[in-house]
């Protein structure tokens, strides 16, 4: 049985939501979508849409890649401002 609540045992809680903006306005600058992005990460593009929109997070063999395809040398202003 699955149970969820103070005596559960389970941390709660949300993960950090960051804002991928910048993300986003450098790959349109450079010419890339959603889909070369997902294909250059591997992953579908479902997935990575999961995470430009903050469902889902940024691995950090992802964010490496991402940094390295894009021409990024501090990941900090891309993948890891928070949403206000």
């Amino acid at each position: 049985m699955h149970r969820s609540g103070p005596k559960s045992g389970r941390k709660g809680g949300r993960m950090a939501s960051f804002d991928h903006a910048k993300l986003k306005g450098l790959c349109r600058e450079k010419g890339e979508t959603i889909e070369t992005i997902s294909k250059a990460l591997g992953i579908t593009r479902p997935t990575m849409s999961r995470k430009w929109n903050g469902k889902s997070s940024f691995t950090d063999v992802e964010i490496f890649a991402l940094m390295a395809h894009l021409g990024i040398d501090n990941p900090v202003p891309y993948f890891f401002t928070p949403k206000v």
